[in-house]
Formats: structure tokens, C-alpha cells, sequence
């Protein structure tokens, strides 16, 4: 038996969960055989710390999961209950990270092998049902835009977007919230093209940022809080008269780039000096 406090949750996780039977190792050595350029080329972020798989052994000890997926939902649990997204009760231990994934797990315990667990799975009824109110008001807020009611690639955007924009500042420079991370947490196979991926999920990303939902900076996504969307309503509803806009050029351009010459009276005449 193996020892919860002896070893880290992602290892845990693999041998208490994920572990398979002769049949199981063997399907899947074929895959992996088969298709090792593809999974060693799919599931590739910038940084190191969120990990591929590292050679067969680890493919097989790990599937239908990415290596990465362990670091990342610790960090999102971590996350999560620094900002008040869940109660006081969830932690990030090696307990919640097996619950969760043994959760995952049974999800997709019926797809066929080629199937990778996309991220945004993580995101289900274990985690849902300890997210406070705070964090499901600003869920809520994107899941009432008609094209997340009606499109469940929509929705699975934005669980995504969810988790990852909320790291923390040291996480979030490792990790950043953007389209290429996005569409990778995305990916269920090996044969998904990244660049169609990237450009669906930047269609949704338009969307909600068209609807004050989230803002974006320097390519990286973010939920906006209450506040914020409230001032972001009022500068997308008040009106712009053309003083506004006359005053904006003379103030904000000419004077800022033009220097008056001190010589030129308003007039345009020279000023003359005495000698």
C-alpha cells in the first residue's frame, strides 16, 4: 500500500488511480509505439515545469492524463484558495489532488484509447460544488451569453480560462492565460491541428471580451471583477460628443507633439525683439 504522506500527489495519483492491468499496458504500448512522434510533439508548453510525457513508461503509467495536468491543477487548487474561489475546507493536498483526478477519471473511463483528458475536465461537480458564490457570480455572468448557453465548446473556454487566469503571479509567468495555453488545455488527441484550436477558442475569447467579461493585456486573458465590468458598461454606454473628441485631438495629440513657438503670437506674426 502505497503511503499518502510518502509521496507526491502526481505519483500517488498514477499508481492508485491510473494503474492498469497486462491488457490495458499492452493496447497501449502499441499506441504509443505507433504514435510517438505525435504525443511527443502535441501536449508542449514553454516552460519545463509542465511536463509531456518523458519516455513509454511514463505514457502508460500516465494515460488518459498529461503529466502536466497534475502540476497545473495543484496550482489552480492553490490558487483558487488564495483568491476565495473555494471554501475554507478545500485545500491543495496530495488528497484533493487523487479526488479529483480519480473523479476525472471516471468521466472518460469508457473512450477509447487515442482519448487524452482535456484540462477544462477537471472542471466538473467535485470542483463545482465547492466553489463559493464569488466565484460562481463570475462564472455565471459568461454562461448567461447566448453563445455559451447554446455552444458547449464555448463553455469549455471559459471553465479553461477560469482556472488558469487566476494563478498566481509566479505561476502566471510560467503559465500565461493566453490563446496558445488555452487551446492546448483544449486538446483531447494527437490529431487535433493547434492552429485551428487557437483560432476557435480566440472566436470565443472576442466574444466575451465584446461582452465585458473578460479583458485582455499584452496577449494574456483575465475575468474582470464586478467593478470593473460595472466601468467598463459606462464607458461602452456614454456618449462621445464631438467636443469631446476635439478636445481629446488638441489635448492629447497636437499639444503633446507640436510645441508652440514662443516667437509666434496668436496671430501667426512674429514678435519682435528688441536689439
Amino acid at each position: 500500500m502505497i503511503s499518502l504522506e510518502s509521496q507526491d500527489a502526481a505519483f500517488i495519483t498514477k499508481k492508485r488511480v491510473l494503474d492498469k492491468n497486462s491488457d490495458g499496458i499492452g493496447s497501449l504500448n502499441d499506441y504509443y509505439k505507433e504514435n510517438k512522434g505525435a504525443i511527443e510533439n502535441q501536449f508542449v508548453f514553454d516552460h519545463d515545469l509542465y511536463e509531456n510525457y518523458g519516455d513509454r513508461a511514463d505514457f502508460t503509467l500516465t494515460y488518459p492524463f498529461i503529466p502536466y495536468q497534475f502540476r497545473l491543477i495543484s496550482d489552480v487548487f492553490e490558487s483558487f484558495s488564495y483568491v476565495g474561489y473555494v471554501g475554507e475546507g478545500v485545500k491543495n493536498t496530495e488528497r484533493a489532488i487523487l479526488g479529483i483526478t480519480h473523479y476525472t477519471a471516471n468521466l472518460c473511463k469508457d473512450k477509447s484509447v487515442g482519448y487524452f483528458v482535456p484540462f477544462d475536465l477537471f472542471f466538473n461537480e467535485q470542483l463545482e460544488k465547492n466553489l463559493t458564490h464569488h466565484a460562481r457570480g463570475i462564472l455565471d455572468r459568461a454562461y448567461h451569453i447566448e453563445q455559451v448557453k447554446t455552444d458547449e465548446f464555448s463553455r469549455r473556454v471559459v471553465n479553461a480560462l477560469f482556472m488558469v487566469s487566476n494563478l498566481g503571479e509566479s505561476q502566471s509567468v510560467n503559465f500565461p492565460a493566453n490563446i496558445e495555453n488555452l487551446a492546448l488545455l483544449l486538446m483531447d488527441s494527437v490529431d487535433a491541428a493547434k492552429l485551428e484550436m487557437q483560432n476557435k477558442v480566440q472566436k470565443v475569447l472576442d466574444v466575451l471580451v465584446t461582452k465585458n467579461i473578460i479583458q485582455v493585456s499584452e496577449g494574456k486573458y483575465r475575468f474582470l471583477k464586478e467593478d470593473e465590468i460595472e466601468v467598463a458598461h459606462l464607458i461602452k454606454t456614454t456618449p462621445v460628443t464631438n467636443h469631446d473628441r476635439l478636445d481629446y485631438i488638441y489635448t492629447d495629440l497636437i499639444s503633446k507633439t507640436i510645441k508652440p513657438n514662443p516667437s509666434i503670437t496668436s496671430f501667426g506674426n512674429k514678435t519682435s525683439s528688441s536689439r
